[in-house]
């Protein structure tokens, strides 16, 4: 079971700082100016536990928000090990005019990060 303290949050913090260079580089893989991405940063994650709607085990999340506070992206560790993070990038890709780059997402277990974007088709 997870607790939302700072225990649990600093326990992360490795993992979770990995995650986010691995989800700024697939950006920057795609061909993206690195100043004029939304900055993928693990000081500037709010953390709290959620219910995971599948088993209803207990996920620490940490949520990326905009100066709005619209909640611009995230990352879901999960009872079992696993991770799931996305971050919104809402540009037309910089290389391919025939995607539009939705964000950019990343899973894994353990040290193991694979990362991809997802993609839209322009229309």
């Amino acid at each position: 079971m997870i607790s939302m303290n700072d225990t649990c949050v600093t326990r992360h913090k490795n993992t979770s700082e990995a995650i986010c260079k691995a989800l700024q580089a697939e950006a920057l893989k795609l061909g993206f100016d690195e100043n004029k991405l939304p900055p993928i940063e693990w000081s500037a994650l709010q953390f709290s536990v959620k219910q995971d709607p599948a088993d209803g085990s207990d996920c620490l999340s940490g949520e990326w928000k905009d100066a709005a506070g619209y909640r611009v992206g995230q990352i879901l560790f999960n009872g079992d090990g696993s991770f799931f993070a996305e971050h919104d990038v809402v540009q037309p890709h910089p290389g391919d005019k025939r995607w539009f780059v939705e964000a950019v997402e990343a899973w894994g277990r353990g040290g193991h990060i694979s990362t991809e974007p997802r993609l839209l088709a322009a229309v």
